[in-house]
This record gives C-alpha cells, structure tokens and sequence, in this order.
C-alpha cells in the first residue's frame, strides 16, 4: 500500500502583546523558507507609503471598494485603524493554502479571537488555522522590549503594558502558548509547531 495524503497549505496566526516578537518571527520563518511559507497580504484603506507595492506590500482599496467587500462578507476579519479600514481577505488566504503554500500571519489579539470565533463554523479555518501566543516572561521583561525598540514615548508604553496585561490572560485561547525567552528560542520553538502541524493527519 502506497502511503499518499492530499497536502494542502497551513496558516499559522501569530499573536502576542506588542514587543513580543511575533512580527520577527514571521519575518524569518519566510525569509528562510526558501519560498515554502509566504506572508498574508492585508488590504487597506490607507494611502501608500513612499516604495510601498500594491499587491506586495498591501492590496489598496479606496474606502467604496473596502465598504463593497464588506458587504459581500468577503474578510475574514477587519477593524478601522486610526480612520483607515485593514481588512484579512478570505480569497487572499483561500488561493494560497489551495496552492500549497503556508502562510504566517502576524496579527493582535482581538484579531486572533475574531478568526477563532469563525473557525468555529468555518470548515476551512478548521482544516488548515492554528494559533500561537508568544508570552513575555513577565511585564517588566516586555517593559525593557519595548523601551529597547526606541519607538514610543514612555506614556505610550505604559499604555502598552496596560494592554498587554489583559492580552496575557487570554493565552487559554490559543492552539499553542509559547513562553518568550531569546529571539533564537522562540524561532527554534516555532520552528518545531510548524514541523508539527505540517505532519498532523
């Protein structure tokens, strides 16, 4: 008998509180995929940034077009942004899980629980979603991430830590929980979800 299985693509949704790391570790399970994973291109309302490709970096919609799609219940999840709409195109992740790519998805966590309230009914989500938290060790810890990172003014990273609080408590939620240490780790611990999933019947 000839072991045979239809293989399909895989969306891994990664989520944490800012300064986790998740948007790294996205960034290197493609970049040294070798073409294998790609990334989740999201649509929006908001202009393009000087260099920014559509298509590449975001799918730009005028606000008709986004509010169009909307209402022909194509997103799998959107929120309006400081007054631009972003939006998780179902087509966009359907075609290339069909196509047998894996995807990454680097997302917040109220985005995480809007997927996961559809993969309850959404046969899809089902076969080929999985949810990962990146946990920070402690507050202080993602309090020194994010001062490191040199972004935000220390009212803003208060406001952040406030967030993440709250974030944390959610971790039950998720398909997997990984507890943050170094930047080496937390990809090595990726890596092996992946290898996981990839092999699950």
């Amino acid at each position: 008998m000839k072991f045979q299985r239809e293989i399909k693509g895989k969306l891994f949704v990664i989520s944490g509180p800012a300064g986790c790391g998740k948007t790294t570790i996205c960034s290197s399970m493609i970049e040294h995929a070798s073409g294998l994973i790609d990334r989740v291109v999201t649509a929006t309302t908001r202009k393009p940034r000087s260099g920014e490709v559509d298509g590449v970096d975001y799918y730009f919609l005028t606000e008709e077009a986004f509010k169009n799609k909307l209402s022909e219940d194509a997103f799998y999840e959107n929120a309006l942004v400081y007054g631009n709409y972003y939006g998780i195109l179902k087509s966009e992740i359907q075609s290339k899980i069909e196509n047998k790519k894996d995807l990454f998805l680097s997302i917040d966590v109220q985005g995480v629980a809007n997927l996961a309230k559809l993969k309850k009914t959404d046969s899809f989500l089902q076969e080929c979603m999985a949810s990962i938290f990146i946990m920070p060790s402690t507050l202080d810890e993602l309090k020194d991430r994010l001062t490191s990172r040199n972004k935000d003014h220390s009212d803003e990273i208060n406001k952040r830590l406030k967030v993440a609080d709250d974030e944390m408590q959610q971790w039950e939620s998720f398909d997997y929980c990984l507890l943050s240490s170094s930047k080496e780790e937390d990809l090595k611990s990726v890596r092996y979800i992946y290898k996981a999933e990839k092999l699950k019947v």
